[in-house]
């Protein structure tokens, strides 16, 4: 029997809380069926996400999930910011269950080099191929009792604000990088890119992300919001 989703009510903005754990991670979890046993398979991978939240992978042909992959394309993601607390049960995670296909779509790979600009010295190679992720649903757990199934379109940003980010990002990250320093309280700071959720900078090789206070779907206020940001430095 289908398992019912518990109703998302429009004013719970939980889409949005359980987009902020997986635009915080760069990595996750990646379950697939076993090719030859039909066991549960778990393996760990990095990530990129597009303008929506959809993930993206970057996988070798050798590896065990791709190969798994390749005979039943569901797949699972983990994405948690739970471990490194000392109740890991209390803090947020969120499994996204949705399926994968191969993808040659130089959008989709730009999206994933801006959180892994280093995994363009292989992605060249004959058996590294992108994949995107197609969601089904999402388990969103944040903490104790706090969990709850959500369905693709409760998940997802808005596809005209997606668009509208993707279009206008040139001139979002030209108005902002001056001031990348500023919101990464160094130096050294770039702003990598700013979704209708927040901003990726990079300090020292590594991702740092900022969170929105909500989701946006105008640029008066992306730039509203990276001024509330500014105002917490």
């Amino acid at each position: 029997m289908k398992k019912e989703l518990p109703l998302v009510p429009s004013s719970d903005d939980v889409g949005f809380e359980a987009r902020k754990v997986l635009r915080n991670c760069v990595s996750g979890v990646i379950g697939t069926v076993d090719r030859d046993e039909g066991y549960a398979y778990t393996s760990f991978g990095s990530i990129g996400i597009t303008w929506q939240g959809e993930p993206i992978f970057l996988w070798s042909d050798l590896s065990d999930h791709t190969q798994n992959a390749k005979q039943d394309p569901r797949v699972s993601l983990l994405c948690e910011q739970a471990s490194h607390r000392s109740n890991p049960q209390a803090g947020a995670r969120v499994t996204l269950v949705g399926t994968v296909r191969p993808c040659d779509d130089d959008v989709l790979k730009a999206q994933y080099f801006a959180k892994h600009p280093s995994a363009q010295m292989y992605a060249g190679f004959d058996d590294f191929n992108f994949y995107a992720f197609t969601l089904e649903k999402a388990h969103s757990v944040g903490g104790f009792g706090k969990a709850v199934w959500v369905e693709r379109d409760h998940f997802l940003c808005a596809p005209d604000s997606a668009d509208l980010f993707a279009k206008e990002q040139d001139q979002l990250l030209a108005g902002y990088e001056a001031l990348a320093s500023r919101l990464a309280g160094a130096a050294e700071a770039e702003l990598s890119r700013i979704d209708p959720d927040g901003l990726d900078l990079r300090l020292k090789g590594r991702n740092l992300r900022l969170d929105f206070s909500k989701e946006v779907a105008s640029l008066d206020e992306a730039r509203a919001e990276i001024e509330l940001l500014l105002s917490k430095v």
